[in-house]
């Protein structure tokens, strides 16, 4: 619950900050202009998150 919690803190920092830019849309969404994250960046952002301060 804490890594979920952090995750969603950071994902919203992120979307703010850069105007969810730093994520891809999704490859047949020519008409919706939709966001996505690949499961690889959030591994990533996973283990980043674990790692104690």
């Amino acid at each position: 619950r804490d890594l979920v919690n952090k995750f969603n803190t950071y994902m919203n920092e992120y979307r703010d900050k850069y105007n969810s830019l730093f994520l891809t849309n999704y490859r047949e969404s020519n008409s919706i202009a939709r966001k996505r994250i690949s499961f690889g960046l959030v591994y990533e952002i996973c283990c980043y998150l674990l790692i104690p301060d």
